[in-house]
C-alpha cells in the first residue's frame, strides 16, 4: 500500500477535469466523444494511456446524468465483500442504472476490493457496461461487463479481455469479477431491509466543488459506513463430545441477501439482508500437537 505521503489523483478529480471542457457534439459515437474530451484535457498523453479514454467516457456519461461518488469505510467495504451472492437479481438495483464512482474512505491506506481503491461504472452504447478502476499501486484497469439481469451466474457476466496491453488476462478477469460482484452486492444492500449500511450526508448536500468554479463540478457525496458492528468469529459453546468423537462448535455463517415475499398474498418481493451469525455444528476435534525434546 502506498504511504500516506504519496500523491493521489482520484477518479473524481480526473472526471472533473473532463467536465470543465466543452462537451463534444452529442451526435458523435460515445468512443469519439470520449477521445475528443480526453485529447482536450490530457493532450497526447490521452493516446499513450488508453485508460484515460475510458475515464473521459465516464465523464461524458456523468455530464448527461449526475455526478455522484460513494465514499465507503473499510468496515463497510469488508462487510460487502463478505456477503454471499452468486447470481444476479432479475433487475438492476437503482444505483446501477446511472454512472457512479465508488471510492475507499482512505484510498492511501485502504483497499475497497482486491487491490482496488476506487472505481467507476458507466454504460456503453450497446448492452455492455464498462468498469474503470484505480489500484493501490497507482495503476488503472478497464473491463467490460455484460449483465443481462436474468438471474444468471455473476461470474459469467465479465468478458474475457485479450488485449495485448494486459499482461495477465486471467488475473485481470478475476479482478473485474471481484469488482462487479462487490458492486452488485453493495447496490443491493443499499436497498435491502435491515441493511447494516448507513449513510452520513455532509451538512452541505451539494457535495464537493473540485478544482474550478463550475456547476458541472458539483459532486453529490454519499458517505457509507456500518450502522453497527457485525458479529463474526467463533464462539465457545462447550458441551460433551458425541460417541463418534465429534464435538460441538459454533461456526460462522456469512451474511446474505434474499428476496422476501410481502404484500397481498405474498405477491411482491423485497430485498432483505440476513446478518452474519454463527451456527451450532458437530465437528471433528482439532488434533493435539505433542512437543518432544531431543
Amino acid at each position: 500500500m502506498r504511504s500516506s505521503t504519496a500523491s493521489w489523483t482520484s477518479l473524481v478529480d480526473l472526471v472533473s477535469d473532463c467536465l470543465l471542457v466543452p462537451a463534444p457534439p452529442a451526435a458523435l459515437p460515445q468512443k469519439f466523444r470520449a477521445a475528443s474530451t480526453a485529447e482536450r484535457v490530457w493532450k497526447n498523453k490521452a493516446f499513450a494511456v488508453p485508460e484515460l479514454i475510458n475515464i473521459a467516457a465516464l465523464a461524458e456519461a456523468m455530464r448527461a446524468t449526475r455526478q455522484e461518488v460513494h465514499v465507503v469505510t473499510h468496515d463497510a467495504a469488508a462487510l460487502v465483500d463478505a456477503t454471499d451472492l452468486h447470481a444476479l437479481p432479475s433487475e438492476p438495483p437503482r444505483l446501477l442504472r446511472a454512472p457512479v464512482i465508488v471510492q475507499a474512505r482512505h484510498p492511501l491506506r485502504q483497499l475497497l476490493v482486491g487491490s482496488v481503491v476506487e472505481f467507476g461504472l458507466y454504460a456503453g452504447e450497446g448492452e455492455e457496461s464498462f468498469v474503470v478502476a484505480l489500484t493501490d499501486d497507482g495503476g488503472a484497469l478497464v473491463g467490460t461487463w455484460r449483465p443481462r439481469w436474468t438471474g444468471e451466474d455473476l461470474d459469467e457476466t465479465v468478458a474475457l479481455d485479450t488485449s495485448p496491453l494486459i499482461d495477465d488476462v486471467s488475473a485481470h478477469r478475476d479482478t473485474m469479477r471481484q469488482i462487479t460482484r462487490w458492486l452488485v452486492v453493495y447496490a443491493m444492500l443499499l436497498e435491502a431491509q435491515s441493511t447494516p449500511l448507513a449513510e452520513h450526508t455532509p451538512r452541505r448536500a451539494k457535495g464537493k466543488r473540485r478544482r474550478a468554479a463550475s456547476p458541472l463540478t458539483e459532486w453529490v457525496e454519499r458517505r457509507i459506513h456500518l450502522d453497527d458492528s457485525v458479529a463474526s468469529g467463533l464462539g465457545s459453546p462447550g458441551g460433551a463430545a458425541r460417541a463418534d468423537g465429534l464435538v460441538p462448535a459454533e461456526v460462522p455463517v456469512s451474511g446474505y441477501i434474499r428476496r422476501q415475499p410481502y404484500g397481498p398474498g405474498g405477491s411482491l418481493r423485497r430485498l432483505v439482508y440476513v446478518r452474519a451469525t454463527t451456527a451450532r455444528r458437530w465437528v471433528s476435534p482439532r488434533p493435539r500437537r505433542t512437543l518432544t525434546r531431543a
